[in-house]
This record gives C-alpha cells, sequence and structure tokens, in this order.
C-alpha cells in the first residue's frame, strides 16, 4: 500500500529534486528514475476500470516518487491555476446544471429519502473496505450498484475527502461514473482538480462514459496541462477510446509539449499518443505520422510505422508492407508520401 498524506505525498517529487541533495547523487538517481517510467509508465493506467493500478512498479517510497512525477520547475504551472482549489469545496458540483447541459442524454438523479440514504451509507462503506483489499473489484461495483442512486452522497463525500485511502477514492470514481448521471458527471469533472494525481487518473477513466463537448475539452485541458506525466498518459488514453476526431489536432501538438520532453529528449508519453493516433483509423492522421519518419526521432519509428499499418488495415487502399525491416518500411512510407501527399494536404 502506499503511504500518502493530505496533497499528493509526503516523498518530494523527484524531477523537483531536493535543493539538499549532492549533484553526484542527484544525476545518476534521475537517470534511472527515467529508465524506470520508460519501463512501467505505460502499465500505470488501468484501462479496466474493474481493477485499481498496479501495486508493483516498486517499493513504496520509489513508487510513491513516480506517482508524483512533475514537470522540472520551469514547465510547472502554477497550482491554483493548474489545479483549482483544494479539491474538498463542492460547489462545482452542486452549483446546479445548465440549461445546455439539461439537453446532454444522461440520467438525472432522482429524489431520494434521508433513510434510503443512510442504509446506503454504511453498506457503501462495508463494500469498499473489502474492495480495497483485492485488485479486482467487479463484484464490489456490482454490489454498489444495486443499492442505486441511493450510494451517490456517500460515494461522493469519499472520492471528494483528501483523508480517504486512495483506493476508496479510486473506486468510488468508478461507481460514480456507472450511475450516468448529470450529478455524477459533474462530479468526476471536479476530480479533475483534485492535488491527488490518482484521483485525477480516476475522474478521466471514469469520464469515458461522458464523451460530450464538455467532458472532451476538459480532457484536453488535462492532457495539455496536467503538471504529472501519469496524468497525462490517462488522458491520451481516454482520448483514444473516445476517438472524437476533434482530439487527433490536440494529441499532435502534444507530441511538441515541452512536458513530454526531457532536455529535447523524447519520454514515454509521446510513444503512448503516437500509439493512440493510431487507434482513430483516420487517415488524418496520416500527415502527422510521416512527419515523425521524417524528424529523425527514431525512437518513435517503430509506434508511427504500427499506427500507420493500423490505419492501412482499416481502409484497405494502400499496400500494406510486411516482414521488412524498419529502416526498409521507413523509406517506403516516405516515397509512399511523396506520390500521394497531394491527397491529404
Amino acid at each position: 500500500a502506499f503511504s500518502f498524506t493530505n496533497g499528493e505525498s509526503s516523498v518530494e517529487s523527484p524531477v523537483e529534486g531536493d535543493i539538499r541533495m549532492n549533484r553526484i547523487i542527484k544525476i545518476p538517481f534521475f537517470v534511472f528514475l527515467i529508465f524506470f517510467c520508460c519501463k512501467t509508465g505505460s502499465n500505470i493506467y488501468a484501462s479496466d476500470t474493474k481493477k485499481l493500478p498496479s501495486k508493483t512498479e516498486g517499493t513504496d517510497q520509489l513508487t510513491n516518487k513516480i506517482r508524483n512525477e512533475a514537470a522540472p520547475d520551469s514547465l510547472k504551472n502554477d497550482d491554483q491555476k493548474n489545479m483549482g482549489n483544494n479539491g474538498t469545496d463542492l460547489k462545482d458540483a452542486e452549483s446546479g446544471i445548465s440549461k445546455e447541459e439539461a439537453k446532454l442524454p444522461y440520467r438525472k438523479m432522482p429524489d431520494i429519502s434521508k433513510s434510503e440514504i443512510s442504509r446506503a451509507n454504511v453498506s457503501v462503506d462495508e463494500i469498499l473496505n473489502a474492495a480495497t483489499k483485492k485488485e479486482d473489484y467487479g463484484n464490489e461495483l456490482d454490489a454498489i450498484d444495486k443499492l442505486g442512486y441511493a450510494a451517490y452522497s456517500r460515494l461522493t463525500d469519499i472520492f471528494m475527502d483528501p483523508k480517504q485511502k486512495w483506493e476508496k477514492r479510486w473506486i468510488s470514481a468508478m461507481a460514480i461514473g456507472r450511475m450516468w448521471t448529470l450529478e455524477s458527471r459533474m462530479t468526476l469533472l471536479h476530480g479533475l482538480k483534485d492535488p491527488f494525481s490518482t484521483v485525477r487518473m480516476s475522474s478521466l477513466i471514469a469520464l469515458k462514459k461522458f464523451p460530450d463537448d464538455m467532458v472532451i475539452d476538459r480532457i484536453h485541458d488535462v492532457f495539455l496541462n496536467d503538471r504529472s506525466m501519469f496524468v497525462r498518459n490517462t488522458a491520451t488514453e481516454v482520448l483514444s477510446e473516445i476517438r472524437d476526431p476533434r482530439s487527433i489536432e490536440v494529441l499532435v501538438s502534444g507530441l511538441k509539449n515541452e512536458h513530454n520532453l526531457y532536455r529535447g529528449k523524447n519520454l514515454w508519453i509521446r510513444n503512448n499518443i503516437v500509439k493512440a493516433l493510431g487507434k482513430y483509423k483516420n487517415k488524418k492522421v496520416i500527415p502527422h505520422l510521416i512527419n515523425i519518419l521524417s524528424d529523425n526521432e527514431t525512437s518513435l519509428f517503430t509506434d508511427a510505422l504500427n499506427s500507420l499499418e493500423t490505419i492501412n488495415r482499416d481502409n484497405g487502399d494502400m499496400l500494406l508492407i510486411k516482414d521488412e525491416e524498419a529502416s526498409s518500411k521507413v523509406k517506403w512510407w516516405l516515397a509512399w508520401w511523396e506520390r500521394h501527399k497531394k491527397d491529404y494536404l
């Protein structure tokens, strides 16, 4: 289990560094951390919303540091600008629903009696206590579903409470999302401002069930501006599953985002962005993938080629190159692009 305190963690971010740390020690540790992130980073996102993120990325201390990874000081946004308030103010979720939002095809929370809510509160606590002891909590989610809307109040209290264990807050987010109401949508949108990165990640995953324009715009904002690379990576995965055409240009801009580079060098999130583009299976993505093959960023070549071939298989109107070396495929695609770019630009 992770030993978090209020806010992110009592352990200082490794990218921010400790001003008291000797440079001779700091540099090798940071190099090790980047290597460790490259090996494990793509597994942090829990695509199965019935499972908690892996707890086997390393020791508690190192895992805390990785989970609270931040951009270098020169790239960090002001916390108030980036995350809003301390995450406990529910005014956003309780301020009412606009006329535009009322037109969205989500359910409206019915009136629930206090006695029903009181009974559900006890059951929610018991279910969450059991769920946090296991990695797969699918049965517990089903049990919460059976409680109906009466469980919403307690789930929201737990989800918004920074003193609760992160596992409980994560599972609460998934249960809230399954209610598919305007109120639950607003609560999860508020969760995107939470100072704790794991809560922001869980909010993103639960919001996949609400792919309206406002939600997608908020996910775009998280993808471009959140200070945690793991949160930005989760936003990448969520956008690749929603597959709104507007997100293509946003994802492409993320390849140039200095938050996703370290001293101009590639970080693993950029590989995941390229993979996400391939999932769109949209010809509009092709020029951007070709650019990757042209900019000498060799660490992205394989993912760009795989994404091109994924789009290729879906459209079926271009020759698929098989059993060739990556360098040969790159040459073939660049030659193909010279012949066909007029059809895409």
